[in-house]
């Protein structure tokens, strides 16, 4: 099983939600943007529990993010969003274990392009991931990967959520799967 990146770079984005870049910019309605471009961009800085690595490791493990995210938004003349571009430039990943008292940090700046074929909820989507997305020592992990996906609806400013539905459709690059869960492990085992 592959652990979904298209949720770990929104989460990246953002706090803790699929896509998280949404909740940067509060709860100000679901309706989609009708304009041929529209961006944000915000700063966060948040600390996540992550309970699959905690699990894995036996080990309490949590994730601080802090930075720049921007996405944006273009659409066609009829205002159907047909493509969005995440980025993350200046976004730093903060891996720690207070139990251990180990942690290492890298850079996030790798981008989510996502693709739609329509707006409504259940509409297919391509999300493609571009440039490093995991630094963890031992398995980091830089290149594209493309992921289909469906459209689950719409978060702050009409910015669409997606979901992975399936394994990748094509890796260029280095991509290590649910290997990194074990090299986060050891790079903060006592």
């Amino acid at each position: 099983m592959i652990t979904n990146p298209v949720r770990s770079i929104r989460r990246a984005a953002a706090t803790a939600v699929t896509l998280g870049t949404l909740a940067v910019f509060g709860a100000l309605g679901a309706a989609p943007v009708l304009a041929a471009e529209t961006g944000f961009t915000a700063q966060v800085d948040y600390v996540n529990y992550a309970p699959v690595t905690s699990a894995a490791c036996g080990f309490a493990v949590f994730v601080h993010h802090v930075g720049t995210v921007t996405t944006k938004l273009f659409t066609n003349r009829d205002g159907t969003i047909v493509r969005e571009i995440d980025g993350s430039a200046g976004m730093h990943a903060i891996w720690f274990s207070p139990d251990t008292g180990k942690s290492y940090t890298f850079p996030e700046p790798g981008m989510l392009r996502t693709i739609y074929s329509g707006n409504a909820i259940g509409d297919p989507a391509i999300a493609e991931l571009i440039g490093l997305q995991d630094g963890t020592p031992g398995a980091r992990e830089a290149g594209l990967v493309v992921f289909p996906a469906v459209l689950v609806g719409f978060g702050p400013f009409g910015i669409p959520d997606i979901d992975t539905t399936g394994d990748p459709l094509l890796i260029a690059g280095t991509w290590n799967g649910d290997f990194r869960v074990a090299a986060r492990c050891a790079a903060l085992a006592p």
